[in-house]
């Protein structure tokens, strides 16, 4: 199975509010796996795993996960065997699909290009809990309600030289 878009994976991980650990013990594999598929590391997984996961995070079937080789043939890029890609279009089926899905968090590298600040002071406001964090694996995610609690807050008072 082929993982859609990895993005949508740590999302739905941090609506349902479980850590790479919680999820690989529900489905039945390696925190390692989800830890790789939910940080893009890996886009495959093997069996019945893709559908496991859609049942654990309460996704109809093929919002995360395809058949292996689809994405590829959709995104235009040559799998093993194939001599030349055909463009296709991709039709969302259902009324969900992830390019549907509202923003809920964002990665530190996204954090730090809207505030114009450099990842490792994102960081460290994360450490010092100035902006609270979701952790599902090795990264951090930031909610969205959180991004914006923290542009709104009243400005600290400028300092006066003496």
């Amino acid at each position: 199975m082929e993982l859609i878009d990895h993005e949508v994976l740590a999302e739905l991980m941090a609506r349902k509010g479980c850590s790479v650990r919680s999820l690989a013990a529900e489905v039945g594999t390696s925190h390692g796996t989800i830890g790789s598929l939910s940080s893009g590391k890996r886009p495959t997984c093997k069996g019945d795993l893709g559908p496991r996961i859609e049942r654990a995070l309460n996704v109809l079937p093929g919002t995360l996960f395809c058949h292996a080789g689809t994405v590829s043939r959709l995104m235009g890029r040559k799998t093993p065997g194939e001599t030349a890609p055909e463009a296709q279009v991709a039709e969302p089926e259902g009324d969900v699909a992830p390019a549907n899905l509202p923003r809920l968090t964002w990665t530190v590298a996204e954090v730090s290009h809207m505030l114009g600040i450099p990842k490792t002071t994102v960081r460290g406001l994360i450490h010092r809990n100035e902006i609270r964090s979701i952790r599902p694996g090795r990264d951090y995610l930031v909610p969205d309600s959180e991004l914006k609690r923290y542009v709104e807050q009243p400005l600290a008072p400028e300092r006066v030289s003496a």
